[in-house]
């Protein structure tokens, strides 16, 4: 076995980039209006208008490795496997990714998965919208 000497390799501070860490993170700013009972949220409602009052949520997540892609993907990979896989399971998935890569938020109650499951819907969507402007499809495919 021929033994390889690591500490001339012009390669060795490249690999960076091979590895993905916590802190590998990216936010996805969620802006919204409340008026009256009604929520509008940028990249949701067609009728969002960007005023004075917007409000604006921060949520921050984390690139996912190879390890949140295999948890991810154990809850649907056998059913994206099926042509039983629907647009709804698709969604699911984009939440299961969601809920996996995310590690803090600009909201006052505690990030926790009860309290993401209880965010107007609207909000979700934007959320699960900015994750796949930033990571397209990674973490699932």
């Amino acid at each position: 076995m021929e033994k390889k000497e690591v500490a001339n390799d012009s390669n060795v501070n490249s690999e960076s980039c091979l590895f993905i860490t916590e802190n590998d993170r990216f936010d996805v700013k969620i802006k919204y209006n409340e008026q009256g009972a009604k929520l509008l949220v940028e990249d949701i409602d067609d009728d969002f208008v960007s005023t004075d009052a917007t409000k604006e949520i921060i949520m921050t997540f984390k690139y996912p490795s190879q390890g949140d892609y295999d948890l991810i993907s154990r809850a649907y990979g056998k059913a994206m496997l099926t042509k039983e896989f629907d647009i709804k399971d698709f969604m699911n998935l984009e939440l299961t990714r969601m809920l996996t890569l995310i590690r803090k938020w600009s909201l006052k109650k505690p990030l926790a998965t009860d309290n993401i499951l209880q965010l107007q819907p609207k909000i979700v969507k934007a959320a699960i919208v900015g994750i796949r402007k930033e990571i397209k499809m990674e973490g699932i495919v």
